[in-house]
């Protein structure tokens, strides 16, 4: 099934957490938090391709210099910058 740009901003537009991650911080996202951080050597910066709010990339506020959001979804976008103003987000 093809999604196109302007489907994913009508999924957000018309759900608060249309994917329910919440604050990524099930044990899902705990595991994935220790595995980036166990093998990234350089912590200058991290990108999220398709971030969407930002929930799982916030997780590195104090682990990376830059976090960079990456979505399609410009709904999502602004809903990020607003939760996570120290996350440079871009569509």
């Amino acid at each position: 099934m093809q999604v196109n740009r302007g489907d994913f901003n009508n999924i957000y537009a018309n759900e608060v957490d249309p994917w329910n991650i919440g604050n990524a911080d099930s044990e899902r996202y705990i595991f994935y938090h220790q595995i980036l951080l166990k093998y990234a050597k350089q912590r200058k910066n991290i990108i999220d391709i398709g971030s969407g709010m930002g929930a799982f990339l916030s997780r590195f506020e104090h682990d990376f210099e830059e976090l960079i959001g990456l979505d399609t979804s410009l709904v999502a976008i602004n809903r990020g910058k607003i939760r996570f103003p120290y996350i440079k987000f871009a569509v």
